[in-house]
């Protein structure tokens, strides 16, 4: 066995009144448990071969509107690249063929795909079940940009909020990827949801206030460069979402693992304010933090057909809630049988952004009550509710809040700390 050390600057405590400090030198090693990947939809992801890995302080992001595609075209530096699947290999136009091919690197200036800019370098592999696979290598503090833009709305975004939101993703990158013993380390992430929104590089237009967006964006991730939430001396898995609805919710009772420390629920006075605004038509739609959704007879039946039961469903109803009153699992009864559904997974099946959180408040016909027709939902929140609450940040961050204040009041068990070496984010032990 081998052991590695880490240095890292301890973060200046969340102070109450100062602007954040990164710049207190304290040495803190990471123990031999960093903190596993714990999406439960990845495992369902289609398996892609010999995803060879990023250089450390890189991320390889697999870019999912490409998955199993028949054809991808490049622009570089080098000009228009066409790549396509032959056999078991891949094939590009500028003479390239085998199993992985790549196209650019991190000192070309990024590769374009459509109307997106990534940096770094474009792999392309066959995927195992037909057609392309195409994956990001992009250096950490590139991909971070690229999150942080995809993530908030940054035109809007004061930099105590950019900052926060940088250091979340991260150390949800960092801890996702390293792993932990018993369990396997991830080799790449998704650009989707599964994982964090990632679009490539940012582009502004060149208007003067677009301009500054960029440098703002730029400053806040180039000021929080290598920063970490660190919780018992392991990177923290740090989750977040887009509004809590008042309280954050258990990371057990949404992701179904033990807490691996530090997201703790807590409430959210600033996402509760805008939820009570939301009752008094005080703020407009797109900013609620409540929502209404109906489901029509058809997407209803198609569920009941989906699951088994039968050809319409006849009654839904919550078997189990957490503390704050969301679903944690509902009832399904159709015309010929039921079935328990963790209601993650009966938000998938209809629609994320349909369903837009667990915490519902209310059904119309009520819950358990036959449905006839349609089945309206009522709920607060958007998003899993874990963690680190972007509409509750942003209004911390209007009252003056600094970044690490804004991280201690969603991470309350969290410390900031710099990496000095990213090779030493190697697992604390091997064999």
């Amino acid at each position: 066995m081998r052991r590695f050390s880490l240095v890292v600057l301890v973060i200046a405590a969340f102070s109450a009144c100062h602007p954040p400090q990164w710049t207190t030198p304290v040495r803190a090693p990471f123990t031999e448990d960093p903190l596993e990947p714990s999406r439960p939809r990845e495992a369902s992801s289609p398996r892609i071969p010999a995803v060879p890995a990023a250089p450390f302080g890189s991320v390889a992001a697999r870019l999912e509107r490409f998955e199993r595609a028949t054809l991808v075209e490049l622009k570089s530096l080098a000009g228009t690249i066409r790549v396509e699947r032959r056999g078991r290999e891949v094939v590009s136009s500028d003479g390239q063929r085998g199993s992985v091919i790549t196209i650019g690197s991190a000192t070309t200036g990024g590769v374009a795909i459509g109307d997106r800019l990534y940096r770094g370098s474009i792999l392309i592999l066959p995927h195992a079940q037909g057609g392309l696979s195409v994956i990001n290598h992009v250096p950490m503090e590139d991909y971070v940009r690229g999150v942080v833009a995809s993530e908030l709305a940054i035109w809007s975004a004061s930099p105590a909020l950019l900052e926060s939101q940088a250091i979340a993703a991260r150390s949800y990158a960092e801890a996702q990827l390293r792993g932990r013993p018993g369990k396997h380390s991830r080799t790449f992430l998704s650009d989707s949801t599964l994982d964090q929104a990632y679009a490539g590089e940012y582009q502004p237009g060149k208007s003067e206030g677009a301009q500054k967006v960029a440098a703002r964006l730029r400053r806040a991730v180039e000021t929080t460069r290598d920063i970490l939430l660190v919780v018992n001396g392991r990177v923290l898995d740090a989750r977040f979402h887009a509004s809590c609805g008042g309280r954050t919710a258990s990371f057990e009772s949404v992701f179904d693992e033990i807490d691996p420390g530090g997201m703790t629920p807590v409430r959210c006075d600033a996402c509760a304010k805008s939820a009570a605004d939301d009752s008094t038509g005080s703020t407009p739609a797109s900013a609620n933090v409540t929502w209404k959704w109906t489901a029509e007879p058809e997407q209803l039946n198609s569920l009941a057909r989906q699951l088994g039961l039968g050809t319409r469903l006849r009654s839904l109803f919550p078997v189990r809630r957490d503390n704050t009153g969301r679903w944690l699992e509902v009832r399904l009864v159709g015309d010929r049988t039921g079935h328990n559904l963790d209601t993650t997974e009966l938000r998938r099946l209809l629609g994320f952004n349909n369903l837009k959180s667990t915490w519902i408040i209310g059904t119309r016909p009520a819950p358990g009550n036959p449905i006839n027709g349609s089945l309206t939902f009522a709920g607060r929140g958007r998003g899993h509710g874990v963690g680190f609450c972007q509409t509750g940040a942003r209004e911390l961050s209007e009252r003056g809040l600094s970044a690490p204040q804004i991280l201690k009041t969603y991470f309350p068990t969290a410390t900031l700390s710099r990496v000095s070496s990213r090779s030493a984010l190697l697992p604390a032990s091997d064999s």
